[in-house]
C-alpha cells in the first residue's frame, strides 16, 4: 500500500447502460451465481484508495441491482446511453457535478471486466501515483502484432505494413493494448484532454487469461469455461 503526504481522493465511476447491440444484457448476464456488474462493484469497494463510488446507467435493473450496494446512482440520459456516446462523456457529465470537486482521480471500471480483481485496480492506481503518471489503464499483450494486419480491398486482401508483415515477431517489441477493465485519470488532465489516452500514461500489465471484455456471446462462453 502507497504511503501519501497528502493522500488523493479517488472516485470510482462504473458506467453501465441499458441497450447492448452486439449482446443484450450483458451488464446483467448471470456469471458465477450473480449479475456480472456485482463482481465490479464489490472489488471496487473492497479497494484501498477508492473513496466513493459511482455506477453511471439508463437501466432500472441495474440500477435496483447497485442500490444494494455503497455507491451513488448517475442517472444517464438519453444522449449518453445511446450507441454514439463515449464513457469519456459520460465521465465529463458526471464531473459537472459541484459536490466532486474535491476528488483528485477518477478510476472507470467497466461491469464486463469480473475477472479483473481488487489487486488490479489498486495495481493500476499505485502505478499512476507512484510514476506520477497523469493516465493508467490495464493493458495485456497483443496476440498478433499489428504488422500482420491485413484489411479486404473489394475481394482481396491486402497488406498494411508490407515492408514489415515477413519479420519474425521475435524482431519487434512487445506490443500492448487497454484490456477494457480499468482507467484512470488525474481529473485536472482530464477535463483539460477529454481522453483516457493523454500524455504521460502508464499501463498496469494483466495477463491475457483475466483480459476478457464481454462484448459478444463468443466472450462470455468463454469467461464461463474459465470460472
Amino acid at each position: 500500500m502507497l504511503s501519501f503526504k497528502t493522500k488523493p481522493k479517488i472516485l470510482g465511476i462504473i458506467p453501465a447502460r441499458k441497450g447492448s447491440k452486439r449482446l443484450k444484457n450483458k451488464n446483467i448476464l448471470n456469471f458465477s451465481g450473480k449479475p456480472i456488474i456485482t463482481h465490479t462493484i464489490k472489488y471496487a469497494l473492497k479497494s484501498k484508495y477508492i473513496n466513493q463510488l459511482i455506477v453511471s446507467t439508463d437501466c432500472p435493473k441495474i440500477r435496483k441491482i447497485s442500490e444494494k450496494f455503497k455507491v451513488i446512482i448517475h442517472h444517464r440520459n438519453k444522449n449518453l446511453a445511446s450507441d454514439n456516446a463515449t464513457v469519456h462523456q459520460v465521465c465529463l457529465d458526471i464531473l459537472k457535478n459541484k459536490t466532486l470537486k474535491k476528488f483528485d482521480i477518477i478510476c472507470v471500471l467497466y461491469p464486463t471486466a469480473p475477472l479483473r480483481n481488487t489487486k488490479d485496480i489498486d495495481g493500476t492506481i499505485e502505478k499512476l501515483i507512484k510514476l506520477n503518471a497523469n493516465y493508467a489503464m490495464a493493458v495485456t499483450k497483443f496476440v498478433q502484432l499489428p504488422y500482420k494486419a491485413m484489411q479486404y480491398e473489394k475481394k482481396w486482401l491486402k497488406i498494411i505494413f508490407p515492408k514489415k508483415v515477413e519479420k519474425k515477431s521475435s524482431e519487434f517489441e512487445q506490443f500492448y493494448a487497454g484490456n477494457g477493465s480499468i482507467y484512470c485519470a488525474r481529473i485536472k488532465n482530464f477535463l483539460k484532454e477529454k481522453t483516457f489516452y493523454g500524455k504521460k500514461l502508464v499501463g498496469y500489465y494483466m495477463p491475457t487469461y483475466k483480459s476478457i471484455d464481454i462484448d459478444y456471446a463468443e466472450d462470455f462462453k468463454h469467461l464461463k469455461k474459465l470460472s
